[in-house]
């Protein structure tokens, strides 16, 4: 399996830092102010205005990956739970599994009804 570099986390906090700075100064400045009125600075000024927005949705992207990261790990320990207990001879080794999917209502007792 070939597996892919992986880029260096962007800093948000530094992002929007950037973006509080750019405003100032687009503000601060006379001459930036009106260069800012022109068709590319109006394209400039939309751009910046995406990066607080990107900063949340990059966030909020990070806290789902975490949560898919820790379902993936409790349903590897389940399953390593699973195989050492067939293993060990216990009478109900895939107890393990269905407790597991059962925490996430993704299991129902009752065969004839799919969660």
């Amino acid at each position: 399996m070939t597996t892919l570099p992986v880029p260096e986390p962007v800093d948000l906090q530094e992002a929007l830092t950037s973006y509080i700075n750019a405003m100032q100064a687009m503000s601060s400045h006379i001459i930036v102010y009106l260069v800012l009125r022109t068709r590319p600075g109006t394209a400039i000024t939309a751009a910046l205005f995406t990066v607080p927005a990107l900063c949340r949705e990059a966030a909020r992207l990070h806290a789902m990956l975490a949560l898919a990261r820790l379902d993936q790990a409790n349903l590897v320990a389940a399953a390593r739970a699973t195989v050492a207990a067939d293993y060990e001879g216990e009478p109900d080794p895939l107890w393990y599994l269905r407790d597991e999917l059962a925490a996430r209502g993704q299991f129902s007792a009752d065969p004839r009804r799919r969660a």
